[in-house]
């Protein structure tokens, strides 16, 4: 039986090594948001209850807008008596039958998780939905470690780096990037350039004069 309750929104524990979605989208939290207050009716999200605190399973849009509505609180549905790794695996379950599917740094992320809990290669396959005999090279291609020793799945334009030793800095800084490949992050910058995009406002400005300089020592270095 779906238990459903309505909790105060500080209550919901947002914890990064149970929620499978590394990617969260500002824009879709403010679209949910304008639709709520439209009058739009959203399905409960899902948390867990595990040892007196409730983790989001499911839902992180819904209640990002629900937070930017200014509610207090919102309809949950709550699941009891779960591991830590079954919270997890629930966590991956639902967010698979959302329309968005995962991205590969997510299937990473997910993948690499599983074996850590012992899931054999054949039941992550399935999961992740990645073909068993491309699962490991899968992996491999986009998880390193940062300085301070924490596992870190790299987002494609940094995938070179996997295998190596990244500092937090680059660690923290993979999470403004939005591009799939190092050509299409250029590609961006050069559209944007070519059409004369950019606002002509000192951050900016200083943040190109660094970029420039950056490609000069770059191209110096090559030769």
């Amino acid at each position: 039986m779906v238990e459903l309750k309505l909790l105060p929104i500080n209550q919901v524990e947002f914890n990064k090594e149970i929620y499978p979605r590394l990617n969260y989208g500002w824009q879709t939290a403010y679209d949910y948001a304008m639709s709520m207050k439209a009058g739009a009716n959203f399905p409960p999200i899902v948390v867990a209850e595990y040892e007196g605190t409730y983790f989001l399973v499911d839902g992180k849009h819904r209640l990002e807008a629900s937070k930017l509505n200014k509610q207090d609180s919102i309809q949950c549905e709550i699941l009891r008596g779960l591991t830590w790794e079954k919270i997890f695996l629930e966590a991956v379950e639902r967010n698979i039958k959302n329309s968005r599917p995962f991205s590969p740094q997510e299937k990473a992320h997910i993948a690499h998780k599983l074996r850590g809990m012992k899931f054999t290669d054949i039941q992550v396959s399935v999961i992740v939905q990645i073909p068993m005999e491309k699962l490991s090279k899968f992996v491999a291609d986009r998880v390193t470690n940062t300085i301070s020793g924490e596992e870190v799945v790299l987002k494609s334009p940094l995938r070179n780096f996997a295998g190596e030793i990244i500092s937090d800095e680059m660690e923290l800084g993979q999470r403004i990037l939005s591009a799939t490949s190092q050509e299409q992050l250029l590609n961006q910058m050069v559209f944007m350039l070519e059409n004369n995009s950019f606002k002509r406002i000192p951050k900016i400005t200083n943040k190109l004069k660094h970029i420039r300089k950056l490609i000069a020592n770059f191209v110096l270095k090559r030769k």
